[in-house]
């Protein structure tokens, strides 16, 4: 900044001092005499304060040399300080003349000048002008000092329209903090709001959105913009957002599917900072507001349908807490075991699993045993809760009765979860629980729940270890269900013999005196400190209490027995509840890996109940039965193979109207390929072929559906969104199991993921996303066939119809750096070979033929990106002199500076990384576009708004992030 000429500041002077000494003398004096020229500014103002062109005169010059310093020096720094105390004086002198209606002329005039610095080209000015403006409405705002409303809006004019899209990122910045005391959140048109909540979204720079983040007001108008910060690509901007949410929004003021999205957003982020952020800051922050009740937080969530979250977030809340403070929260009534029944809710049902899953891996045996008990005691705490009688409340109707059962079944469900802790050892308890599970499952329930059939039948191989047994009781339940007898069961009395009758007294009598023998053991344990063997003789005296109480009613009460004529008549169920509930039970019962090769066992219901139910025309039905169907033929290859032309028929023929049953169809097929293969399915080469998979891209299904794999790639463009997901998803998977190895597949997979039609898709995207990388780093064939791919999709986005929505797409920026990006060196891990040599003798080979300057741009544009291996001198010469030959034979190209940048490369022997792109961190249009998705699986990436002035003198700083690492956070 230019200086006034030099002057002793200790020096004392009659006359005072004008503002531009005093600012060249506060920039190299020491803040001990800061008050004094403070002063003299003061006693300078005063003077002249009546002059009316006041600031004109003596304050313009030195502001204008102040503004044109650069605004990293330490001296501007200083004199800013010394400029933004005079004015808040200033203002503040104004705000408390409340005669006054209108501004001061040296503020009218300090702030005329101020929006013509603005305008200035050069990044000083404008950076100097919004700091001072920035530093003195923050000092303002700390001393209450309101401002003329016209300013006001001028402020704000400029800064919207100007300073947010200014091409700096510090100017951006000091834009957001100005704008962060003009937001009005009581009015729903807050321009100031609106335009924090685009630039949050938009703005290429990580220190604009922080800076975004840490000034914009908490409504609910813009909580979504924020949520949707807690997806971004910079993990410091994703930890500010889940801060901000935490310390500003109660989470009682959130909806349920708001609170979910956020605490699950953080606990499964990518970064270990951020996670660290949701489960140090954010969950113990919500806590607090629940007065550190970890039932009452459980409550705030919806178990019924997400249990996942609380499942999720409850351990890192427990860690801080002792087990008596835990087990407290449950709140057991003094003198109980368990919770009374019917004081059980879901959401203490699923702080009972959680804690006791804490318990378990914490290693807290006798916290744990504390709350389970005994088997024998919770099977019949179990039992009480399940036939307990609902109070009948004549006034609950419709919804109200559905919440009721909604809850019931979500806490037996929990309630089965604690089964998975205890110690099996118990028979009798073992075989109470299997017995009151399959009385569940035998139920006559009209509106039967698939959590709560799924539930048990997994818990079964808890109370039946042996699968033939297992296998055995659920196929001979579901017999009785969906095949019943006409006749009804006939109950029998059977009289008691007195020999029978000596014979339970007898051994009712040697219980009982083991049961004595236990006893003093067990008191001797106790005496000798020996507490674990006394637990272990404690659990025995509970299951020989239990036989002897079944012992002592069989003795009792009169012996009733159930018996049905083997050989009577069976009718098959038609009730659609009851075909639903039984296949519910086989689908579970086939995942368990136990009874994987069952399948003689399974034969008989597949043919005479699954097939048949696949005919039925009711949605659920029909897709249930595919499912039990598809998991039985995952079995045996000789099953798949009899019964894969039926999903197949089922898929290309409009049989059924249900979507449903496309996407089970296609699922199972893909699984059977997947599972078995080609050869083993005896599957022919015909009907293997891949044809014409690119080509129709966009255009809908193709006609052509010959042949098991073509049925899965043609649906690829299926106008239904679950169809088309199903069949994409299929489609990677047989790549990846390299059942498939087609290059047209893999570039239609590609330019599917790019097309904008996908980008509503963010679980598909992101799922594509991990495929890509993983395939291309695991698969030894990945190069070959992503070069291959990358001039299929070339050639198919540079020959398309002006109709197709490939004409959308860039073929550098999207397919072609794309996969040169998945094709460099190091990036598979079977393979050191330089792929990029060989596409670039590909690409000097096309462009030699090629007449379109279009293709002959992307062509050259590719090839300036290529890293070639340059210290090859074979190869160097080879693709200098076909690049000579095409420069000599082709005048379009002699000038093209892609092609005299190639050469210089090849020339030189290395390449000039500053006069080449990086692939790494170019823009990509049509990836940039699905930055705007709002779906809770999709990483949000901000782009640069096209409004940003491109100032030649200004820094541009744009995000330098890898390729991949844009789109595949998890």
């Amino acid at each position: 900044m230019p200086r006034a000429k030099k002057r002793s500041i200790a020096e004392a002077r009659s006359d005072a001092r004008k503002p531009a000494e005093i600012f060249t003398d506060y920039q190299e004096s020491g803040s001990y005499l800061h008050d004094k020229l403070h002063s003299e500014l003061e006693e300078f103002f005063r003077e002249h304060e009546s002059e009316e062109s006041l600031f004109a005169n003596y304050f313009q010059g030195p502001f204008l040399c102040l503004l044109k310093g650069a605004y990293a020096s330490p001296f501007v720094k200083k004199t800013i300080a010394l400029v933004v105390s005079f004015l808040e004086k200033r203002l503040e002198e104004e705000d408390a003349n409340t005669d006054r209606d209108c501004t001061t002329p040296f503020l009218a005039d300090f702030f005329a000048f101020m929006w013509k610095v603005q305008g200035l080209p050069d990044k000083n000015f404008r950076y100097n002008a919004c700091k001072i403006l920035a530093e003195l409405m923050d000092a303002m705002a700390k001393k209450d000092i309101s401002m003329d409303e016209d300013i006001c809006d001028k402020i704000s004019y400029v800064m919207i329209s100007e300073r947010i899209i200014d091409k700096v990122v510090d100017i951006r910045v000091l834009a957001a903090s100005i704008l962060q005391w003009l937001q009005d959140p009581t009015n729903p048109g807050c321009k100031a709001i609106k335009t924090l909540m685009y630039h949050l979204e938009k703005d290429p720079s990580v220190e604009v959105r922080k800076a975004i983040i840490s000034v914009i007001r908490v409504t609910p108008v813009t909580l979504p913009a924020i949520y949707k910060r807690t997806r971004d690509v910079n993990e410091a901007v994703r930890a500010l957002a889940f801060k901000l949410i935490a310390d500003k929004r109660r989470m009682n003021a959130l909806s349920y599917s708001m609170r979910e999205k956020i605490i699950m957003s953080g606990l499964k982020d990518s970064s270990a900072t951020v996670r660290t952020v949701a489960e140090t800051y954010l969950l113990p922050k919500w806590l607090g507001q629940m007065q550190g009740n970890l039932v009452e937080f459980v409550k705030n969530l919806d178990v019924n349908f997400k249990p996942s979250v609380p499942r999720g977030a409850l351990p890192f809340l427990m860690k801080d807490k002792s087990a008596d403070e835990l087990i407290a929260f449950m709140e057991i009534p003094e003198g109980e075991k368990y919770v009374p029944p019917d004081q059980l809710t879901p959401h203490l049902a699923l702080y009972w699993s959680c804690l006791a899953k804490y318990f378990q891996e914490k290693e807290e045996t006798e916290a744990l045993e504390k709350i389970l008990g005994s088997l024998s005691e919770y099977v019949h705490y179990i039992n009480c809760f399940y036939k307990q009688e609902i109070p009948k409340d004549k006034d609950l109707v419709g919804n109200e009765q559905k919440e009721d059962k909604v809850i019931r079944i979500s806490t037996l469900v929990f309630l089965f979860d604690l089964f998975s802790f205890y110690d099996m050892s118990d028979e009798v308890g073992r075989a109470s629980m299997a017995d009151i599970m399959l009385d569940i499952l035998r139920s006559e329930d009209h509106q039967p729940d698939r959590r709560l059939l799924s539930k048990i039948t997994s818990q079964l191989s808890v109370g039946i270890p042996d699968p033939y047994s297992r296998v055995d009781t659920v196929l001979s339940l579901l017999e009785d269900l969906y095949n019943p007898y006409l006749q009804p069961v006939v109950e029998v009395v059977k009289t008691m013999s007195d020999e029978e009758r000596r014979t339970i007294t007898v051994a009712i009598a040697r219980l009982k005196m083991k049961s004595c023998t236990l006893h003093i053991a067990k008191e001797k344990a106790i005496d000798e400190e020996k507490f674990a063997e006394a637990q272990q003789i404690k659990t025995e005296i509970d299951a020989i209490k239990a036989q002897i109480k079944e012992k002592e009613e069989e003795l009792n009460g009169p012996v009733v027995m159930d018996t049905q004529d083997q050989d009577a008549e069976r009718e098959e169920t038609k009730d659609p509840h009851v075909q639903y509930k039984c296949l519910v039970i086989l689908c579970e019962l086939l995942k368990n890996k136990e009874v994987f090769q069952m399948s003689l066992s399974f034969a008989d219901i597949m043919e005479r109940f699954v097939r048949k139910c696949i005919a039925i025309d009711q949605e659920h039905i029909m897709v249930n039965a595919l499912e039990a169907l598809g998991l039985y033929c995952m079995q045996s290859h000789s099953i798949a193979q009899k019964h894969l032309p039926m999903f197949y028929v089922l898929l290309i023929n409009d049989i059924r109207p249900y979507e449903s049953v496309r996407v089970k169809c296609l699922q199972c097929i893909v699984s059977l390929l997947v599972c078995h293969g080609r050869e083993k399915l005896s599957i022919t080469e015909e009907d293997w072929k891949v044809e014409e998979t690119v080509s129709n891209i966009g255009g809908g299904s193709s006609q052509n559906q010959h042949g098991y794999l073509m049925s899965v790639i043609s649906n690829m463009d299926n106008q239904n969104d679950q169809v088309k997901r199903q069949a994409v998803v299929g489609a990677c998977q047989l790549l990846l199991a390299e059942r498939v190895k087609s290059a047209q597949l893999l570039a239609k997979t590609i330019l599917l993921w790019f097309l904008p039609a996908t980008q509503s898709d963010g679980r598909l995207i992101k799922m594509m996303g991990q495929f890509f990388t993983l395939y291309a780093a695991d698969k030894i064939d990945a190069p070959q066939l992503l070069a291959e791919a990358l001039f299929i999709g070339l050639k198919e986005i540079l020959t398309c119809s002006h109709s197709s929505e490939l004409q959308e797409l860039d073929p550098v920026k999207d397919i072609g750096f794309f996969i040169l990006e998945l094709t460099k060196k190091g990036t598979n891990k079977y393979s050191d070979e330089n792929l990029h040599d060989k596409i670039a003798m590909r690409l000097l080979e096309l462009l030699e033929f090629e007449d379109s300057e279009v293709s002959q741009g992307v062509y050259l544009r590719l090839l300036v990106n290529l890293a070639i291996s340059y210290e090859n001198n074979a190869l160097r010469e080879t693709l200098l002199e076909t690049a000579r030959r095409i420069k000599r034979n082709n005048l379009a190209n002699s000038k093209n500076k892609d092609l005299l940048k190639f050469m210089l490369n090849l020339s030189g022997g290395n390449k000039d990384a500053k006069d080449s792109e990086n692939i790494s961190s170019t823009p990509m249009t049509a990836v940039e576009r699905r930055t705007l998705i709002p779906d809770r699986e999709n990483m949000i990436t901000p782009i640069r708004s096209k409004d940003i002035s491109d100032d030649e003198d200004s820094d541009n700083e744009s995000i330098s992030t890898p390729l991949l690492n844009r789109h595949l956070r998890i």
